[in-house]
């Protein structure tokens, strides 16, 4: 990650003196048209932190107007930024933003999830510890929890993370982690890269970042029809959109890491193989009998 950044568009750079910056510390989330029971109950876990001294960034992609939220809670300090493109260059825009405003750590949460009390606070804690944290999620839907501390079935708490464990497989999601934004300097990314989140922290870790994974906080993950990816059981079509994401990660990642091609090639066998009903089966069968608490686009191979 040695390139350095591309020119901000103007428009990005009128917006920058239009807001106080209260603290170094940022919370970045996007917003799109979801209900409003979602957006009611991500400002209520930010306005309920037990650490106040963070800047919270909304990038608003026609969600619609938020006034009614900066009157409603006027102890949080709102930045809204209003962009509309693919998911993946929204997170770009808001990421590069919040770099140029010179903040110290960036804390990242999805606008349809719900936070600890001490996400914020222990999120500045472990990052004396290491430049990223990743912490616990806890799977629910309207009928309530699935899993709490699902991740913790997999790893231990103060763990290091490093980039043989998500080699296969991800933890690291875009509302579960927060890092220090010294350690990034090119922000830019496909327009239709899916895994954002796991190419982003590949790269970062790659780049010799430490990471530490903590259960001592967490985040309330939500199941809905709209989510790119759950945490589940494996049909046939989950297995077969885990295999395109990871044949176009590591097609990404190889032109960072040469040993990724390797990795792209096998994946693009297997995803063959998966043109076979009867392998494709076979596969998903082995894989909800053997592998329990599934982390992103994970899967085993049983050829």
């Amino acid at each position: 990650m040695s390139q350095s950044l591309v020119p901000l568009p103007k428009s990005l750079l009128d917006n920058m003196v239009q807001f106080k910056k209260k603290s170094p510390i940022a919370f970045a989330t996007t917003f799109y048209p979801m209900p409003d029971s979602y957006i009611n109950d991500f400002f209520e876990s930010l306005n309920n932190q037990s650490y106040k001294e963070f800047d919270l960034f909304v990038l608003n992609d026609n969600y619609g107007s938020i006034d009614k939220y900066i009157s409603r809670y006027p102890n949080l300090n709102i930045v809204e930024l209003e962009y509309s493109n693919t998911p993946a260059k929204n997170r770009e825009f808001l990421l590069r933003f919040i770099k140029k405003a010179s903040y110290d750590i960036i804390i990242l949460g999805d606008s349809d999830d719900v936070f600890d009390t001490k996400r914020i606070e222990t999120s500045i804690d472990k990052l004396n510890l290491a430049d990223i944290v990743v912490n616990d999620v806890s799977i629910f839907d309207t009928n309530g929890y699935s899993t709490e501390y699902y991740l913790s079935n997999r790893i231990e708490n103060n763990s290091i993370i490093d980039i043989d464990f998500i080699r296969t497989k991800n933890i690291f999601g875009l509302s579960n982690t927060a890092f220090k934004l010294n350690i990034i300097d090119t922000i830019e990314f496909e327009n239709n890269i899916v895994a954002l989140d796991w190419y982003l922290f590949s790269l970062l870790l790659l780049n010799n970042s430490k990471a530490i994974f903590t259960c001592d906080t967490y985040t309330d993950y939500r199941q809905h029809n709209e989510n790119t990816v759950g945490l589940s059981c494996f049909t046939n079509q989950k297995l077969i959109t885990a295999a395109s994401i990871k044949l176009q990660h590591y097609k990404l990642l190889a032109k960072a890491n040469k040993n990724y091609s390797l990795l792209a090639n096998k994946t693009k066998h297997y995803l063959d193989k998966l043109e076979d009903i009867d392998f494709l089966n076979h596969e998903v069968k082995h894989n909800n009998a053997q592998l329990k608490f599934p982390l992103w686009w994970e899967y085993l191979i049983d050829e």
